[in-house]
C-alpha cells in the first residue's frame, strides 16, 4: 500500500463520515420540528342543542392536556382535564385525541380535527356534532 493509496482512503472515510453526520442531524432537525399549534387554547363549544361552554387546551408537541369548564352532575366524564395525543399538526389542520379514558376508567375517548381559519383561530366539529371554535391564548 502506498502512502499515496492511504491518503485517498482516508479522505474516502472522512467523506463517508461527514455524509453520514450530514444525514442524521438533518433527520433530527426534522424530526424535532415544533408543532405551530403549541401553546394555550381557549375552545368555545356550541352543542347541537344550542349549549355553550369553553375548554381550555394546552398543546405541546405531540401531547397535552384538554379540560372542559362545563361540570354535568350526570355525567362524572365532563370536566375532568384529559391527555392529548396531537395526530397531525400541518399548516392547516391540528387532529387530536382527547384520553378520557385515561382521566377517568369507563371515559370514552375521542377524536377531532380542526382546520386553520386564521393565525389565531381554529375550527371544527367534535364527534357529537358540537361546533367548536378554538382561539390561541
Amino acid at each position: 500500500m502506498t502512502p499515496h493509496h492511504d491518503h485517498t482512503k482516508k479522505g474516502t472515510t472522512m467523506k463517508f463520515w461527514l455524509v453520514a453526520a450530514g444525514i442524521t442531524c438533518a433527520g433530527l432537525a426534522l424530526a424535532q420540528e415544533a408543532n405551530p399549534y403549541n401553546g394555550k387554547w381557549r375552545v368555545d363549544v356550541e352543542t347541537r342543542n344550542g349549549f355553550k361552554y369553553q375548554a381550555a387546551l394546552l398543546v405541546n408537541d405531540k401531547a397535552g392536556t384538554y379540560q372542559a369548564v362545563a361540570h354535568l352532575r350526570n355525567d362524572a366524564c365532563a370536566g375532568r382535564e384529559a391527555p392529548i395525543a396531537v395526530k397531525q399538526a400541518t399548516s392547516d389542520v391540528l387532529e387530536f385525541a382527547v384520553l378520557k379514558s385515561q382521566a377517568l376508567a369507563g371515559c370514552k375517548d375521542w377524536t377531532v380535527t380542526l382546520k386553520r381559519k386564521d393565525d389565531k383561530t381554529l375550527e371544527g366539529r367534535f364527534p357529537d356534532g358540537s361546533q367548536a371554535t378554538v382561539v390561541r391564548q
